[in-house]
């Protein structure tokens, strides 16, 4: 074997394993973004399933509100038929 030989073999190696650890460095490079993209799309099913829960909350108390402003309606119905009562004519009641 030759010195040309021999440092050819050496190059060829020197490549191998130079190509073998960039594609060992992509690959690493690539795991990681993918863990990068679980992440957020765990963050994404996250914020849908609070954002459904704010939706339904959302609609509990547009539902609750609905019905204190009809009891609050009733109320001032209530008081001012009860104010019409007691500033009416006094005649015919028991004194």
């Amino acid at each position: 074997m030759t010195a040309t030989s021999l440092h050819d073999w050496i190059q060829l190696a020197l490549s191998a394993v130079t190509l073998t650890a960039i594609i060992m460095a992509g690959i690493k490079v690539i795991h990681i973004a993918q863990k990068g993209v679980e992440s957020h799309e765990q963050r994404i099913q996250t914020l849908e399933k609070d954002r459904a829960w704010v939706e339904r909350v959302t609609e509990e108390i547009t539902k609750i509100t609905t019905r204190v402003e009809a009891m609050q309606d009733e109320m001032r119905r209530m008081r001012d038929r009860l104010d019409r009562f007691l500033d009416g004519p006094t005649e015919g009641r028991c004194k």
